[in-house]
C-alpha cells in the first residue's frame, strides 16, 4: 500500500496512525461479509444435497411456496421524490420523504457508471443466471484462508432481492429464499431490466436512493453526465454509504481508497486503460454538494402549491410518488418580483414599512405567475416566513383589512342596479348607522358624481351605497367575485374594515379585467405521475359572474384612477388602492385586459419580549404612494417592449368614454422617454347600461 501523503508531504505520525485505524476497521467489515458468503455457499451446498432427496425436494418446496412474489419489476413502483417546476421546466422544489429518489431509464444512465458497478460488484452479471457459483466459492475459500477478496459474494441480483423483497434479516432460511428468487428474477427478466431496478433501487448515503439522486446530490448533475472520476467514487459508495462518506475527512479516505478498487477492477475487466486509471486516481474528487432542500425557489408558492396537491392527491402521493408538477409560476418574473418587493419595501423603511407581498396572474386563465408572499423569507424579524398572500394554507386566516381596495365591489353592485357614471352622489362626513366616518383629507366634496366618488376614493358615497343597497347585496357581489372570508355587517365594510384574503382579491379583479369571468386561481398547469402518465391538466373553467356592461363601466372608471394620483404608469392600466384608517394596511390593485397584480405593503414581526405586533399604524402613509409603486415596477418587467392591450368595450353601453392624448411609453422605454403621443382611452365618459332604470340620486343623511 502506498504511503500516506498530503500534497506530496508525508503526513505526520498520529494523522498516519488515525487514517490507518480507520482502514483497518473498514477491512474488518469487508471480512464479516466474507463470512456472510462462506454461510450462503454453504447454504446453497446444503439445498443443491438435499434437492437430490425426497426430503429435501420436501425442503425446496417449502422455501419455493414461502418466497413473495417479484411481479413487475417496475423501478417506477419505489418511493420517488415529487419535482416541481416552474411553467418552462425549472426545478423550484424536491418534494421527498425519507428517501430521496428519482427513477431514471437505464439509457440514461452514464455507460461508464454501469460499467463501473458491474466490475466491482458483478464482473459475471451477464452471464450467471443470479447466482455466480465461482464467486461463492472464492469468497468461502478466501474466508477459510483468510487472503484477500476484492469482489463481493452476492451477485448484483442477490443485492436487488435482499434491498427489494427480504430486507437485511442474516440467517440460513433467508439467505435460502435469496438464491431461489434471485434465481427466479433471472428467469423473467432481462438483464438490463435487473440492472436498471438495481441502479433506482440502492443507497448511497445522505437519504440519496438510486443513482440519479446520488448523482445530483453529490456532484449537482444527472447520472447520464457522470464521468469516470465522479462514476468510480459513487460506484464503491453503496457497500458501506456511512464509511464510504465523501462528505467526512475520514469518509473520503476510505472512499478514495474504494474508488482505487474500483478503477482496479474496470482495468482487469478492459473498461478502462491503464493510463485512465493512473490519471483519474491523481484527479482531486470534486464535489459539488446539491442537497434537495436547497433547490428551493419562490419558497412561499412552492408551499401553496404543495398544499393544494395534497388537498388533491393526499400526502403519500406527494410526498413519495414521484409526480412532475408543472406549474404556472414563471421563475424569470418571480425573481424580477421579489427584487421589486425587497426594493420598494426598502425604499420606504424609513417610513415603517418592512414587509410587503405581491402577486401576478393571468385573468384570462387564472395561471399564477408571480407569488411574493413576504418580503424575505428568510428573516424571521418581520416573520417572513408567513406567507401574506394566503395565510400558508391555514384555514383560520381571516386576511387583512384592504381599505378603500374594497370600493369596487359596492360600485360594482351599484353599476348593476341603475346606477350610471354619472349618478350624483352627496359626500358629506359625519355619523351614519352610529359612527363618524370621514374622509382621508377630513372634507366634504358635496354633491358629485359617482365616477369622480370612486376615483377620488371618498368614503361616504359608497356607505351610503351599502346603507341603500343593504348588506347582503353587496356581500353576494364579493363572494360571486371569490371572496372568501366573512363581511362583517357594518357600513365600514363599504371601505374595507372587513377582512379578506389577497389571492381571493387578486382573482376578483380578474373579473373586473375579463369583464365578468371569475378564474379561480390555477397554481398547477399539469400533473404527471411516476410513468409519465399525465392525471391532471389544466383546463378552463371560467364563468361568467357579472354583466360585461357592468364591468365594462367599471374599468372605465377604475382607468382613471392612475391619472388622478399621477402614477405615471407605462400605459393604461385600472387600478385602485387601499389604506386603512391606522395605515397598517397598505394595498395597491392594478391590473389591464391580460394581467392582474395585489401589491400590499405593512409593519409585521414581534417586538423585543417576542409578542406579534399586531396592527402597526404607519401614519401618513397610502397605498397609492407606497404599494402602487410595486405594480408600477411590475408593468414594464411584465409587458417587456410590448403594448398594453385596451379593454373592449361590449354592446349595451350608451355614452361615449373621453378620448385624451395620452403619452403612452413602450413597456421597456426607460422612465421619462416618451414616444408620440397615442389616441387612447383614459377613462372619464358618461355611460350608462342600457336597460336598466336609473337609480335616483344619492343623498346623505347624516345621524341615520
Amino acid at each position: 500500500m502506498a504511503p500516506i501523503v498530503n500534497g506530496g508531504r508525508r503526513l505526520p505520525y498520529a494523522e498516519r496512525r488515525r487514517r490507518m485505524e480507520i482502514i483497518v476497521r473498514a477491512r474488518a467489515r469487508r471480512r464479516r461479509g466474507q463470512r456472510r458468503a462462506a454461510t450462503m455457499l454453504l447454504a446453497i451446498m446444503s439445498l443443491v444435497f438435499f434437492s437430490a432427496s425426497v426430503e429435501g425436494l420436501d425442503r425446496y418446496d417449502f422455501y419455493a411456496s414461502d418466497l413473495p412474489d417479484p411481479g413487475q419489476l417496475n423501478p417506477q413502483d419505489l418511493a420517488q421524490a415529487t419535482q416541481i417546476l416552474d411553467r418552462n421546466g425549472k426545478l423550484l422544489y424536491l418534494k421527498h420523504g425519507s428517501e430521496i429518489r428519482t427513477v431514471i431509464p437505464l439509457a440514461k444512465i452514464s455507460p461508464i457508471l454501469r460499467k463501473a458497478t458491474i466490475d466491482l460488484e458483478d464482473r459475471n452479471f451477464y452471464q450467471h443466471h443470479g447466482l455466480d457459483f465461482e464467486r461463492l466459492i472464492s469468497a468461502g475459500y478466501a474466508d477459510i484462508t483468510h487472503s484477500g477478496i476484492r469482489q463481493g459474494a452476492s451477485t448484483i441480483t442477490q443485492q436487488l432481492v435482499k434491498r427489494k423483497y427480504l430486507g437485511g434479516q442474516q440467517n440460513l432460511d433467508r439467505k435460502i429464499k435469496e438464491a431461489l428468487l434471485a434465481n427466479d428474477i433471472e428467469s423473467r427478466y432481462p438483464k438490463d431490466q435487473i440492472l436498471e431496478a438495481y441502479l433506482n433501487e440502492i443507497f448511497y448515503g445522505h437519504q440519496a436512493y438510486g443513482i440519479e439522486a446520488a448523482s445530483e446530490f453529490y456532484f449537482g448533475k444527472h447520472a447520464s453526465d457522470l464521468n469516470l472520476n465522479e462514476a468510480s467514487l459513487l460506484a464503491g459508495i453503496p457497500q458501506a454509504p456511512s464509511d464510504y462518506d465523501p462528505l467526512t475527512a475520514e469518509g473520503l479516505v476510505l472512499a478514495r481508497e474504494r474508488q482505487v478498487q474500483v478503477l482496479d477492477a474496470m482495468v482487469n475487466n478492459g473498461d478502462i486503460t491503464p493510463a485512465e486509471r493512473t490519471t483519474t486516481v491523481a484527479q482531486p474528487v470534486a464535489l459539488h454538494i446539491t442537497k434537495p432542500d436547497t433547490a428551493f425557489f419562490a419558497q412561499h408558492f412552492v408551499n401553496y402549491v404543495l398544499d393544494y396537491l395534497t388537498r388533491q392527491y393526499g400526502a403519500p402521493l406527494v410526498n413519495g410518488g414521484g409526480l412532475r408538477v408543472t406549474t404556472s409560476l414563471d421563475l424569470g418574473l418571480q425573481q424580477q418580483a421579489e427584487g421589486i418587493v425587497r426594493n420598494e419595501v426598502g425604499r420606504f423603511s424609513g417610513s415603517g414599512v418592512n414587509n410587503g407581498a405581491m402577486l401576478a396572474m393571468n385573468p384570462n386563465t387564472g395561471e399564477i405567475l408571480a407569488y411574493v408572499g413576504s418580503a424575505d423569507f428568510n428573516n424571521t424579524s418581520i416573520d417572513g416566513q408567513f406567507d401574506n398572500i394566503d395565510g400558508g394554507g391555514d384555514p383560520n386566516y381571516i386576511g387583512r383589512q384592504p381599505g378603500s381596495s374594497f370600493k369596487p365591489y359596492v360600485y360594482l353592485t351599484a353599476l348593476a342596479n341603475g346606477y350610471n357614471t354619472n349618478t350624483p352622489v352627496e359626500d358629506r362626513q359625519g355619523n351614519y348607522g352610529g359612527t363618524t366616518f370621514h374622509d382621508f383629507d377630513n372634507r366634504s366634496e358635496g354633491v358629485i358624481s359617482l365616477r369622480r366618488a370612486l376615483v377620488e376614493s371618498r368614503n361616504i358615497p359608497p356607505i351610503l351605497l351599502m346603507q341603500q343597497m343593504g348588506y347582503q347585496r353587496i356581500f353576494q357581489t364579493a363572494k360571486t367575485l371569490g371572496i372568501t372570508t366573512n363581511l362583517k355587517p357594518e357600513l365600514g365594510t363599504a371601505i374595507g374594515s372587513s377582512e379578506v384574503r389577497m389571492l381571493d382579491h387578486t382573482a376578483a379583479y380578474g373579473v373586473f379585467a375579463t369583464e365578468g369571468i371569475y378564474r379561480a386561481p390555477a397554481p398547477v398547469l399539469k400533473v404527471q405521475d411516476a410513468s409519465g402518465k399525465t392525471i391532471f391538466s389544466l383546463k378552463d373553467t371560467g364563468r361568467r359572474v357579472v354583466n360585461p356592461q357592468a364591468a365594462y363601466v367599471l374599468d372605465d372608471i377604475l382607468l382613471g384612477y392612475a391619472r388622478q394620483w399621477q402614477l405615471n404608469l407605462i400605459g393604461p392600466a385600472a387600478g385602485k388602492s387601499g389604506t386603512t384608517d391606522d395605515g397598517a394596511d397598505l394595498w395597491y390593485m392594478g391590473y389591464t385586459p391580460d394581467l392582474v397584480v395585489g401589491t400590499w405593503m405593512a409593519h409585521t414581526g414581534h417586538d423585543a419580549q417576542g409578542h406579534a405586533i399586531g396592527r402597526y399604524p404607519l401614519r401618513g402613509l397610502y397605498g397609492v404612494t407606497t404599494a402602487a409603486y410595486m405594480f408600477k415596477d411590475f408593468l414594464p418587467v411584465f409587458y417587456n417592449g410590448r403594448k398594453i392591450p385596451e379593454f373592449q368595450r361590449p354592446p349595451g353601453i350608451t355614452g361615449g368614454p373621453a378620448i385624451c392624448k395620452d403619452p403612452q411609453r413602450l413597456a421597456n422605454a426607460p422612465l421619462g422617454q416618451n414616444q408620440a403621443p397615442i389616441t387612447i382611452n383614459c377613462g372619464g365618459g358618461e355611460l350608462k347600461i342600457e336597460g336598466l332604470i336609473d337609480a335616483p340620486p344619492l343623498r346623505a343623511t347624516a345621524g341615520t
